[in-house]
């Protein structure tokens, strides 16, 4: 068995794949990702995070039957945000970034809600903070929040 380095790339359509031993692509390939959840809502684009979770682990497996596999890199899909406990599990669907829930919730209560302006370094002990200014306006009254946090 050879050792080999996979790549592997989760998007909201396909799943692909590479396999690399020596510097030299061995294999690759893609697999449908059809993990959406049905909704009778247009703007709903969900995906079962388990799904996926199996779909992966089905690949290395395969994967590991002909080789050792000594690392694996990951890339994903846009935006998306996925809910987990601490330890890890998920306990929300996947949101795509293809989601409009809070498109149609805006449209519909006739809110505007905009970033001002994001301050990164607003915390000069951490140059990975950053803090989120944001204008929500609803029914005539403007909001400002300040959101603050780390910037992954």
């Amino acid at each position: 068995m050879k050792n080999v380095i996979v790549g592997i790339d989760i998007g909201t359509t396909t799943i692909s794949i590479v396999v690399v031993n020596n510097n030299t692509i061995t294999k690759s390939f893609t697999i449908s990702n059809d993990a959406w959840i049905r909704s009778s809502n247009s703007f709903d684009r969900e995906q079962d995070p388990q799904t996926i979770i199996n779909k992966v682990m089905n690949v290395i497996e395969e994967i590991q039957k002909e080789h050792i596999i000594l690392s694996i890199g990951l890339t994903g899909q846009m935006h998306g945000i996925l809910f987990v406990d601490k330890a890890g599990e998920p306990v929300s669907p996947l949101y795509t970034w293809q989601d409009e829930k809070s498109k149609q919730i805006i449209q519909d209560k006739n809110i505007t809600f905009q970033v001002l302006y994001t301050l990164k370094q607003s915390n000069p002990e951490d140059a990975n903070y950053c803090s989120v200014v944001t204008k929500l306006t609803y029914e005539n009254k403007s909001f400002l929040f300040q959101i603050r946090g780390m910037n992954t």
